[in-house]
Order: C-alpha cells, then structure tokens, then sequence
C-alpha cells in the first residue's frame, strides 16, 4: 500500500469496510483477562487487516465513529465476539442513567488475526455524542473478557492527532483523475476489471483514482451515494450510504477504496439502481463516477 493516511468512518450501512494507505501504528494496547484478545485499543479507524489507525481515548461530540480493534490469539472456528458499548457517566446520566449500554456489535472470528467492533454515529441530523465517560465491554463465547475506557467531549477534532490538524493544508493545484469504478484492484491500487455495471450480489466494489499534487494533510472524503432505483421508496434518491475520510501524506499516485457488503450476510443483494461515489478535498469536490446495479 502507498503512504497516505486514511480514517475511515461508515454511515447508514452496518459493514466492515476497509480502510487504505497504511502507514502502520500498531500498539501496545490492553489485554484481556484471560490473554485471548490483546493489543485493544480505541481507535478513529482501522486499516484493511484490523489494525488501528489514529488511537485514542479521546473522540470529539460529532465523531462518526468509534473502533476497538484489538488481536485475537488462536481463536477456534466460529469463535464470537461481542463488544457492547457502554455510557459510564457524564452529562445525560440523569436521563439515562450509568452504564447504561448503547449500543452491541457481536462479530465471529478464528485463528490469530487483527479484529475489531466499532459503533457508527446515528444517521440523524445534528446528532452528537453525549459528553461523559464511555467504555467497550468485549465478551468471548458469552463471557466477559476484557473492558477499555474512553472519553467523549467538546473538543474539536478531538480524534485527529495534533500533527495533521496542525497544518492547515489547502488543495489547491491537487488532482484526483482516472476514477474507475472495478470489480477488482491491483497491488497498485489500480483497477482491474473496469466496469460501471455490477450484478446485486457484488461482494465488493472498488473505487480506483489517481491522486497527484495534494499537499500533506489535505482532507479526503469519498461518498458512496445511492442515487435511486427500485429501493427508493425506503432509501430515497441521492442519500448517502457510506463516508470514507481521511488525511492525505503528500504522496502522489494510485489509490483505492472498497465497499462491501455485509460480512454477517452472505446472500446481501444490492437494491437494483443507480449509483455514484463522489470525491472530495478539503471541502471541494474534486471528481465523481456514476455505476449500476442490476
């Protein structure tokens, strides 16, 4: 992979995504009492093999997302994991009262390998995360193995690391080109199989596009928007369904981001319709491509 930096964040749609560009940020973490799962950590994303990328113990009101990625040691098949997470107390303790959880994502593992639950901001305009003290309980077959605590508060970009919010890049004279819409990438990051018609049980698909002359620290965001089709009536035209965002590291050439679909349901179906993916830097839209399903 390149070395720009990615965050990834997930929106409407409960996946797994992948995020790209690693620059690799493995820590220490915590463990678990049993020793199962190791290296857990709060995060602002994960990278495409499970791994945290920008931990932290501190997210911002109007964070999109909170990770806990962690390691898992030798898991036997069909090993499950569940991660609740948890208001501990803080500024709607009165109305909801401590420890009150909310919200479980239980996913299902195996071998040794990065993995990680993570808990999507409510698609509801204006939302923001109540203040307070927050934990992620992390059960392994039913049993309690492991908690790791983190604060939320009012802090601007509390998840972003001082470094990238420090820099005040402009993405001026940048370039995004080449978008290719493909069933497949290569080592590169280059599309493979180009296409702009995907059949309704496409696992993933791939956004391919060619980065050049972005500053370091330029913000990136790529929407994934269902534009309409048979699915209207419940999704409605041109909302969003996933927001991938990032930083950028100063590094020209191919990249690539991936949507998936759910991992929990092998038989998912695509709504059939028109669809496009919109890329944007520091504000401004920089490109887009139009793709169907049928």
């Amino acid at each position: 992979m390149n070395k720009r930096y990615w965050l990834v964040v997930q929106i409407v749609i409960a996946l797994i995504l992948m995020a790209v560009l690693l620059t690799g940020c493995e820590k220490n973490g915590v463990s678990s009492t049993s020793g199962f799962l190791t290296k857990i950590t709060m995060a602002a994303a994960v990278d495409e093999r499970g791994r945290p990328l920008h931990p932290t113990t501190v997210f911002a009101t109007d964070a999109d997302a909170f990770y806990c990625p962690f390691k898992v040691i030798d898991a036997p098949p069909e090993t499950e994991i569940k991660g609740e997470l948890t208001y501990v107390s803080g500024e709607v303790e009165a109305q909801i009262g401590k420890n009150y959880v909310m919200d479980e994502l239980t996913i299902t593992v195996e071998g040794t390998r990065y993995a990680s639950v993570f808990y999507l901001r409510p698609p509801l305009p204006g939302y923001k995360w109540p203040k307070g003290d927050y934990k992620v309980v992390l059960y392994v077959n039913g049993k309690e193995d492991a908690s790791i605590p983190f604060t939320v508060n009012d802090k601007e970009d509390a998840s972003i690391p001082a470094t990238v919010k420090d820099k005040e890049a402009s993405s001026s004279g940048g370039i995004i080109s080449n978008v290719t819409m493909a069933a497949v990438v290569d080592s590169n990051d280059r599309p493979l199989q180009p296409t702009s018609v995907f059949p309704v049980d496409t696992k993933v698909f791939y956004c391919s596009f060619n980065l050049s002359h972005f500053p370091p620290g330029a913000r990136i965001s790529l929407e994934w928007i269902y534009v309409g089709g048979e699915a209207v009536k419940e999704i409605g035209e041109n909302t969003v369904l996933q927001v991938h965002t990032g930083t950028l590291g100063g590094d020209d050439g191919y990249t690539s981001i991936a949507l998936q679909s759910p991992p929990d349901n092998p038989d998912y179906k695509w709504p059939k319709g028109d669809y496009k993916v919109v890329l944007s830097v520091d504000g401004e839209e920089k490109a887009s491509a139009s793709f169907k399903v049928e």
